[in-house]
C-alpha cells in the first residue's frame, strides 16, 4: 500500500503540464481613425491586438442611433475600410473586430464616431408653374427636386415687376395653389422653394409668369350721335377703356320700349352705325364689349330721345355736310380659289365723289362660318382714303395677314359694307351700306 501512495505522487509531481484550450481574447480594441466623418470620407479601421497572434481577425462596420445604445451591422462592409454614405447621416459608426482560432471567437467594439451630420441640400430641377396667368385664373406650383439627406421643403409666392425682377412674398402665399386677383395686375409671378435640413439650406425660384393682363373696365361709356328720326343713321363711339391693351371691340344695337331695364338686343346689328328703322318705336341704345387677356366688360350708352318718323312737320334726318360724296360700291367677279379675302381686295370698290375736301373710311361687318378662336359678327377697318379738294376717290378693301388667314378657311361669308364720308371738319358728309354674300 505504501509502494501505491509513493507512484501516485510520483506521477503527480513529475507529469508536464498540459495548457487549458482557450478562443482569442481582446488586448486592445480596434480604432476608427477619424471619429468626426462625413458623406464622402473613408474611415480605416485597426489597432486591434489579440493574445492569439495567429488567430484570424474580421470588421464588421456598424451603423448606430445618436445615444449609440441600438446598432446594426451594414450591409456587405466587412472590410478594413468604409466610405460613409447617405444612409449614415444622423447616425454614429462603429467598427466590430472579431478574432477566430480553432478554439472560437471573440469580439471587441471600438468606440463610437460622432454623429454624421446631413449632406446641405442642392436643387437638381427648379420648381415650375402651371396654369393661364389671368386674374381670377388658378396657378399651380410643380415641385423641383432635390439631394441631401431628407430635405423638408418650404414654398413661398412671388409677385414681381413685368420683367420678373423686384420680386417680393405674397403673404400667407405658401400652398400648391395661387389664385390671382386684382394685385396681380400688371405683375409677373414666381414660386420660391427653400428646402433645409441639418446640413443647411438652399433656395431655388421658378421662372416668371407672363405678365397678368389687367382687366379691361370702362372709364366713359359711349355716345350717340345723330338723330333717331327713321332712315337717319346713328353712330356710335366705344367711350374709353382702361386696362392692359389691346382691347376687343364689339358693338350690340338695342331697342328700349321703356327704360333701360326693358332693352332687348336687335338682330345682326353690330356695326359702329345703326340705321334707324321704323320698328324702332321708342329709343335706341348701343352696348358695347371690351374684352383684352385678362377677361371683358361692358358699358352701356344713355338712351336716345324717342324714335321719330320722318315727315315734314316732325324731326328731320340730320342735314349732310356742305362738302356732299357720292358714294356707290361694286363687286366685279366671283371668288377663285385664292379665297374671300383675296376677292374682297381685288374685286370690291368703294368710290367717293366729293364737292370739297374730304374723307372716305370703309368697314366691313363680316359673319359666317370661320374658325372657333375668330368671333363673328365682326366688324373690321379695311381701308381710307382722303380728298384735299374736289374730286374722285376709289377705296380698295386691305386685310391684314392674321384676318386673311381666317377669311382663306371660309367658304361661305355675309358682308356688310358701309362707307362713310366726312368733310374737312369732320362732319359727316355721306353714309352708304350694301349686302354681299361670296361663297366660293
Amino acid at each position: 500500500m505504501a509502494r501505491l501512495v509513493g507512484l501516485t505522487l510520483l506521477l503527480l509531481c513529475c507529469w508536464p503540464a498540459v495548457a487549458a484550450a482557450l478562443p482569442p481574447a481582446n488586448v486592445t480594441p480596434p480604432v476608427i481613425d477619424d471619429t468626426s466623418p462625413a458623406v464622402g470620407d473613408t474611415l480605416h479601421a485597426g489597432g486591434d491586438v489579440w493574445d492569439d497572434a495567429v488567430a484570424t481577425v474580421v470588421y464588421q462596420w456598424r451603423r448606430c442611433d445618436a445615444d449609440g445604445a441600438t446598432c446594426a451591422d451594414i450591409t456587405d462592409a466587412i472590410g478594413a475600410t468604409y466610405t460613409v454614405v447617405p444612409a449614415d447621416a444622423g447616425s454614429r459608426l462603429q467598427v466590430r473586430s472579431t478574432a477566430t482560432n480553432a478554439d472560437g471567437s471573440a469580439s471587441s467594439d471600438s468606440a463610437f464616431t460622432d454623429p454624421v451630420p446631413d449632406v446641405p441640400p442642392q436643387n437638381a430641377t427648379p420648381p415650375s408653374i402651371t396654369g393661364i396667368a389671368q386674374s381670377g385664373q388658378t396657378l399651380t406650383a410643380e415641385d423641383g427636386t432635390w439631394s441631401g439627406t431628407s430635405p423638408t421643403v418650404t414654398r413661398q409666392w412671388l409677385r414681381c415687376d413685368g420683367s420678373g425682377g423686384a420680386c417680393e412674398a405674397i403673404p400667407g402665399a405658401t400652398g400648391q395653389t395661387l389664385l390671382l386677383g386684382g394685385a396681380d395686375e400688371r405683375h409677373t409671378i414666381r414660386v420660391l422653394e427653400t428646402a433645409s435640413n441639418g446640413g443647411g439650406q438652399a433656395s431655388a425660384d421658378s421662372d416668371p409668369t407672363a405678365p397678368i393682363p389687367a382687366r379691361v373696365t370702362n372709364v366713359t361709356p359711349p355716345v350717340l350721335t345723330g338723330s333717331p328720326v327713321v332712315g337717319s343713321p346713328l353712330i356710335s363711339s366705344i367711350g374709353t377703356w382702361a386696362g392692359t391693351p389691346p382691347f376687343l371691340i364689339t358693338r350690340r344695337w338695342q331697342r328700349c320700349p321703356g327704360d333701360e331695364g326693358t332693352c332687348t338686343d336687335i338682330p345682326g346689328r353690330v356695326s359702329d352705325f345703326y340705321f334707324v328703322e321704323p320698328a324702332d318705336g321708342s329709343r335706341i341704345r348701343v352696348v358695347v364689349r371690351a374684352s383684352n387677356e385678362g377677361g371683358a366688360s361692358s358699358a352701356a350708352s344713355a338712351l336716345s330721345a324717342p324714335v321719330t318718323a320722318a315727315s315734314a312737320g316732325g324731326p328731320q334726318p340730320a342735314s349732310p355736310s356742305p362738302a356732299t360724296t357720292a358714294l356707290a360700291g361694286s363687286f366685279d367677279g366671283r371668288p377663285r380659289r385664292a379665297g374671300l379675302a383675296r376677292a374682297l381686295e381685288r374685286r370690291l370698290k368703294i368710290r367717293g365723289r366729293c364737292t370739297g375736301p374730304c374723307r372716305i373710311a370703309v368697314r366691313l361687318t363680316v359673319s359666317g362660318t370661320v374658325a372657333r378662336k375668330w368671333r363673328v359678327p365682326r366688324t373690321i377697318a379695311v381701308g381710307r382714303r382722303a380728298l384735299a379738294a374736289a374730286g374722285t376717290v376709289v377705296v380698295r378693301p386691305r386685310f391684314a395677314k392674321a384676318t386673311r388667314l381666317h377669311l382663306r378657311r371660309t367658304r361661305k361669308l355675309a358682308v356688310t359694307v358701309t362707307a362713310q364720308a366726312r368733310d374737312g371738319a369732320g362732319k359727316l358728309a355721306g353714309l352708304r351700306r350694301w349686302k354681299l354674300t361670296l361663297t366660293r
